[in-house]
C-alpha cells in the first residue's frame, strides 16, 4: 500500500493512514513522511487488498491494529470513490449508506493478470530462503493452475525444476503438459514423498493430515492461497511438515 502511495504522488496528493514509523522499515518510513497523516475530504479512499478483517476492520498490520471503516469513510467527500477488495460485504454497505461509490479492484481481472508475476516470483523468493538450495533439479508441485499457479509453474520450468501441476479440470492438465509440464488430477494421489517443494493456490482443503504426513521433513509447503489455505484445518500442525504461510493476494478462481 505505502508502494501505492509512492506512485499516486507523482499525480495526486496523497495522504496516509494506518502507519507507525517505528514499525515501518527506513525505506517505508520516508514515504510516510513525504504524505500527509490524515484523511481528510478525499477524493479517493484506497483500501488494501484484504479491506476487512474477521472483526470487519481495516487491517492495519504497521499502525496499531485494524481501522474501522466507518472512520476512514469519514474522510470522503461525498460522491467519492472507495478502491476495496475482500470485504466481506461491510465496506460495500457503509458506501452505499455514504453515497459513496465502491470499486472491487481485487475482482479485475487486469489486477489478476498483473498480480501473478509478483506472487509467482515472490513464491521463488520463499521457496529458497525455506530449502536454502536451488530450484534447479528440484521436483516441484503446484497445485492449481489458474493465473497464479501457472505464472509459477512456468518459471519453476525455466529455472530447471521438475515441475507437476496439479488441476480438476482436464482441459486445464491438458494445457500445462501443452506448456511442457507434468501434470496430476485434483484430488491429490496418496503420496507427496517425491516432491521437493509444494505450493498451493488453492483456497479448498486439498491436503489432509495423512497426505501431509507423506511429505518429507525438508520440504515445505509453501502456502499462497487465501486464508484458510489448502489444509485441512490442524492438519499441518498434526503432521509436522514444514507448513509455510506465504499468502499476500488472494489467488483466482479454482481451477
Amino acid at each position: 500500500m505505502l508502494y501505492g502511495a509512492k506512485a499516486l504522488r507523482s499525480g495526486f496528493i496523497v495522504e496516509t493512514a494506518g502507519f507507525r514509523r517505528e514499525k515501518l522499515p527506513a525505506e517505508a518510513v520516508e514515504i510516510v513522511e513525504s504524505c500527509g497523516k490524515s484523511v481528510e475530504s478525499a477524493d479517493f479512499l484506497v483500501l488494501p487488498p484484504v479491506t476487512a478483517d474477521e472483526s470487519g476492520g481495516v487491517p492495519a498490520p504497521y499502525g496499531d491494529g485494524p481501522l474501522r471503516p466507518e472512520m476512514l469513510l469519514e474522510g470522503v467527500r461525498t460522491d467519492g470513490i472507495v478502491f476495496g477488495g475482500n470485504d466481506k460485504g461491510i465496506v460495500r454497505r457503509l458506501c452505499a449508506e455514504r453515497n459513496l461509490r465502491y470499486i472491487d479492484y481485487i475482482n479485475s481481472i487486469v489486477l489478476a493478470e498483473a498480480n501473478a508475476v509478483p506472487t509467482a516470483e515472490g513464491a521463488l523468493k520463499a521457496a529458497l530462503e525455506e530449502t536454502g538450495r536451488t530450484i534447479w533439479g528440484s521436483r516441484v508441485l503446484v497445485t492449481g493452475c489458474g493465473r497464479i499457479g501457472t505464472a509459477l509453474a512456468l518459471r519453476l520450468r525455466a529455472l530447471g525444476a521438475d515441475v507437476t501441476a496439479a488441476a480438476r479440470r482436464k482441459e486445464t492438465r491438458v494445457r500445462m503438459e501443452a506448456m511442457g509440464l507434468r501434470a496430476a488430477s485434483l484430488p491429490l494421489e496418496e503420496t507427496l514423498e517425491g516432491y521437493d517443494i509444494v505450493f498451493n493456490t488453492v483456497p479448498e482443503a486439498i491436503f489432509s493430515e495423512k497426505l501431509l504426513c507423506t511429505l518429507r521433513a525438508d520440504s515445505p509447503l509453501i502456502e499462497l492461497a487465501s486464508k484458510p489455505g489448502g489444509a485441512e484445518p490442524g492438519a499441518a500442525e498434526k503432521s509436522g511438515c514444514r507448513y509455510v504461510w506465504a499468502s499476500g493476494l488472494p489467488p483466482d478462481d479454482l481451477q
